[in-house]
């Protein structure tokens, strides 16, 4: 006897697939803050960063940047937040404070990213990066020509469903 999600999963994949997504609309809804595509991409490409200091980074950006200040407040407690014990945090710290990566004051707990971090990586040119970019680009405007065309070919084929002019500004809001 199957359960039903392996019976949905079996008879309906499309409908399945498309509920696992994300919706970034209702993420939208929910509060979001601009992050730089460059310092967002300095931070995970960066080969000579451990996943901890990683982590240690995506807070304080969240927390400095994400609440529009220069400087993110935090003790070496909250970083148990993202999986660090407070007995490694000072070690991760002090590692990225001798990376000049980030500015750790230490009686107020203040700390936040560096120049460094964005100008390391504007040295480096990542070919690989540059190709999966163009190609989720290129396959992301692919994807949306053929939704275009077949949304004209659909007000093309049924004029009834509009009414006169709309139909020449929907075929021209897909042209355009």
């Amino acid at each position: 006897m199957k359960t039903v999600g392996e019976y949905l999963k079996q008879n309906f994949p499309e409908l399945v697939e498309r509920s696992t997504r994300l919706n970034i609309k209702d993420l939208e809804s929910k509060g979001f803050f601009k992050f730089s595509n460059l310092l967002f991409e300095s931070i995970i490409f960066n080969k000579s960063l451990s996943k901890r200091q990683i982590k240690i980074l995506l807070l304080i950006v969240r927390f400095s940047i994400g609440c529009n200040r220069a400087v993110a407040r935090l003790k070496p407690s909250d970083f148990t937040l993202v999986g660090i014990y407070s007995s490694d945090i000072s070690h991760e710290l002090n590692q990225l404070v001798l990376k000049e990566l980030i500015i750790w004051k230490r009686k107020t707990n203040q700390m936040w990213i560096t120049k460094k971090v964005v100008s390391e990586s504007l040295q480096k040119s990542n070919k690989k990066f540059s190709k999966l970019l163009t190609r989720n680009l290129v396959k992301h405007s692919t994807d949306m020509e053929q939704i275009t065309n077949n949304d004209i070919k659909k007000t093309l084929t049924n004029p009834s469903q509009t009414e006169g002019r709309n139909t020449i500004k929907n075929i021209y809001k897909y042209i355009s």
